[in-house]
Parts: structure tokens; sequence; C-alpha cells
């Protein structure tokens, strides 16, 4: 739910205003209850996107309160699997209005982020250790020395980032 945020969890409070009305949930109206419930609480209009009286858009927020914030990219990158797993089969066991759900976190921009820095520290040090050879060969004129100083600086480079890598494991818990 939003609540652990500050928010106040609009589906919840769409589900007690029709039994306040009298009617079910869910809702056999949605469209015109939803038009309704939020001419009447307008602090939910923002997660609702209406289109010729219809709706569109819907966002519903989740507090995963057994996911720690600082949980390694591992653990968050098998949490947004299964997320993905599920939003795919709901969407193929809705209707074909309403099989187009996605999902999205700030907690996935900083797994996405941290497998790009990964990634892209792999590719500039592959691109750097091949300049390296190559500068090496031309100036030695000597492929075996060429091979022994880009063997010299890579495990240098390689003893550098075990040293950072452990670093910030430690300062990051």
């Amino acid at each position: 739910t939003e609540e652990g945020r500050g928010h106040r969890p609009w589906l919840g409070a769409f589900e007690g205003w029709l039994l306040s009305q009298g009617d079910e949930f869910p809702s056999r109206d949605f469209h015109a209850h939803m038009v309704k419930f939020c001419s009447e609480f307008a602090e939910f209009q923002e997660n609702v996107l209406f289109e010729d009286g219809l709706v569109r858009g819907l966002r519903v927020g989740f507090l995963l309160e057994d996911v720690p914030a600082d949980a390694p990219v591992e653990v968050m990158t098998a949490l947004k699997q299964n997320w993905d797993a599920y939003v795919a089969e709901r969407n193929r066991e809705a209707s074909e209005n309403a099989d187009s759900a996605w999902h999205t976190s700030e907690a996935w921009l900083q797994v996405e982020a941290q497998q790009d820095l990964s990634s892209g520290i792999v590719y500039a040090s592959f691109i750097a250790l091949s300049v390296g050879f190559f500068i090496s060969l031309c100036v030695l004129r000597d492929p075996l020395l060429a091979v022994l100083a880009l063997l010299s600086v890579g495990s240098a480079a390689l003893a550098e980032a075990a040293f950072v890598a452990g670093a910030l494991r430690g300062a990051l818990g």
C-alpha cells in the first residue's frame, strides 16, 4: 500500500466509498463510479487518467515491507523479475481492454543503474586494455613484452578494483 509513504491508498478508499453507497466491490459500473468517486475525493484524481469519461489508466502503489531499502542488487533483480512475471501473467489473463498493465519502481531504476555501471566498467576496461596492448606493441615492437606489460597493468587494475569494491561493500553495508 501507499500508506507507508504518507499517502492514503485510493483503492481502499474507493472500496469503502462503494460499500457506503450500497454498491458492490469490485464495481459493476467502474468508469461511472470512478468519475463520481474522484469528483467527491479530489485528492485521488492524481491516480486516475480519464479520457472521455472512461478510465484509461490507474496508479496503484505497493510498499514491500519485507524488502530492505539497501537489499543487494541480486535480490532486487530477482524481485523485479518476479514482478515482471506477475504482471505479464495478469496481462495474459486480462481482457483485451485491460491487458496493458506495467510496473515501475525507484528500486528498478537503481538496479538498472548498477547493472549498466557494471557493464560499462567491463567495456571500458576491455577498451583501455586493448588500446594499451596495441600501443605497447607499437612502442616495444615485441609481442611478448606487450603481453607482459598488459598483464602487469591488468593485474594492478584488477587489484585496485577489488580493493575499491571491498571498501564500498564495507561502507555501504
